[in-house]
């Protein structure tokens, strides 16, 4: 039974190692382009506060979100390859449960900042402007 468990611990770990490899990659290539709103000669303070609001943005929806998937599916791989393991079950689930409430706490705290950073006058998610 060790021998299952240390296999399946390697397995997760090496599919984990992998994601994350292939997200360090591929997340510069679409994400670093807009993230800094002026050149240094027009910098102001609507400059800084939509700064502030891209790096919030990018940490969320182009770091969290996508981990956030991975994490689920690590727990959805777990349950079904726990085969009767009910401790394997329970682990996965408490995972499950630790992805979703964190990810809930990280959108809501985007939503009061991003309202927060919209009432001092920074661009509206989605605006053309």
């Amino acid at each position: 039974m060790d021998v299952v468990k240390s296999v399946s611990a390697k397995k997760t770990l090496a599919t984990m190692t992998l994601l994350l490899i292939l997200f360090a990659f591929i997340t510069p290539i679409y994400t670093f382009a807009d993230l800094v709103p002026c050149d240094g000669a027009d910098c102001d303070f609507d400059s800084l506060i939509e700064l502030i609001k891209n790096i919030v943005t990018f940490l969320l929806f182009s770091f969290a979100v996508p981990l956030a998937a991975i994490s689920f599916a690590i727990a959805g791989v777990m349950i079904l390859t726990a085969g009767g393991n009910t401790g394997q079950v329970e682990k996965a689930k408490e995972i499950f449960w630790n992805v979703l409430i964190g990810l809930i706490v990280a959108l809501s705290a985007w939503l009061i900042v991003n309202a927060i950073l919209v009432g001092l006058g920074a661009k509206e998610l989605g605006s053309l402007e």
